[in-house]
């Protein structure tokens, strides 16, 4: 299921970062800037091919260079990529988590995590719930969550928004959020700046491949 810890994780490098700098309404453009980076294939890959934590996960997917990747120390989490070069308010958490070797997820049960009501079970405690629906990643079930999140991490109150997107490969869950973040006092432009991201966000869901898929 989703992993609040890694979340957490992401939450605590904002905070750092915002205690750091002021949060300016340049976000739009700083947005526009990064769709446009994408849009012009000027960027990275992240690939879990030789990743010690991948658990059995094999896919990739693209961000924009301006980006920079991260790893982390949590056990189940692969990669934190946060925008303006580590120092922004957004970024994306990707998290493999396995199935204990005792359990199994049967057909049935698959079905179920797919629905709105499944979905919504791995919003993590506390956070506000806003949309879940099923989708495809490449021709294969998954699912698109929506949630907000107020948390206070080193000091700081932080208002989050996050869009996530969680599948199957073989017996691991895998979890991708899209997070952005703003201090609490500017918690009534939070939609804004995650609206204005949200087509970036699409944009590198859109470029998720199943590299064992096409081989």
């Amino acid at each position: 299921m989703i992993n609040r810890f890694l979340i957490v994780v992401c939450l605590m490098a904002l905070a750092r970062e915002m205690q750091a700098q002021s949060v300016g309404d340049e976000f739009a453009l700083r947005a526009k800037a990064d769709i446009t980076e994408f849009a012009a294939k000027r960027t990275a890959l992240f690939s879990t091919s030789g990743h010690p934590k991948a658990k059995g996960a094999k896919f990739s997917m693209r961000y924009p260079m301006s980006w920079k990747a991260t790893e982390t120390d949590v056990p189940i989490g692969l990669q934190i990529i946060t925008s303006s070069g580590g120092k922004g308010l957004e970024c994306v958490s990707i998290v493999a988590n396995e199935l204990p070797p005792t359990e199994s997820a049967s057909a049935a049960q698959v079905e179920a995590f797919f629905t709105p009501a499944g979905l919504q079970e791995i919003v993590p405690r506390g956070a506000t719930f806003l949309t879940a629906s099923p989708t495809m990643i490449q021709g294969e079930r998954a699912g698109l969550i929506e949630y907000s999140w107020k948390q206070n991490i080193a000091g700081v109150a932080i208002h989050a928004r996050f869009l996530v997107v969680v599948f199957f490969q073989q017996r691991t869950l895998v979890h991708i959020g899209f997070q952005v973040s703003v201090p609490a006092e500017r918690a009534a432009e939070l939609d804004l700046r995650f609206e204005a991201f949200r087509p970036l966000f699409q944009m590198m869901m859109l470029n998720i491949v199943f590299y064992d898929k096409w081989k």
